[in-house]
């Protein structure tokens, strides 16, 4: 598989989503709740960091959980680190896919 790398300042949002269904179950594991508690508070204008205090959760977890939302489509990076110094907004090179973001 492949990881999106979450860095603790990086912002994500999470686009409309068309019929999807989620079914929370009030048992299960700690990640499973985690991953719900995210997708449920993921604000576009917090940083990972902040999202990991509001939720009082363990930032790396709060990074795993955001990266497998990533990984899943249910959530894009906002922010996108730069191939190269110096580009630009008009021409921007990027080492992501342009589907993942």
């Amino acid at each position: 598989y492949f990881d999106v790398p979450i860095a603790p300042t990086d912002y994500i949002f999470v686009p409309p989503l068309q019929s999807f269904v989620m079914n929370r179950s009030l048992t299960g594991d700690d990640f499973e709740r985690l991953l719900y508690d995210v997708f449920v508070s993921v604000d576009e204008r917090s940083s990972i960091k902040q999202l990991a205090e509001m939720l009082n959760a363990p930032l790396d977890m709060v990074r795993n959980a955001v990266s497998l939302c990533c990984r899943l489509g249910y959530a894009k990076k906002k922010n996108v680190e730069p191939l190269k110094p110096g580009a630009s907004q008009e021409r921007p090179r990027t080492r992501w896919h342009a589907s993942w973001l």
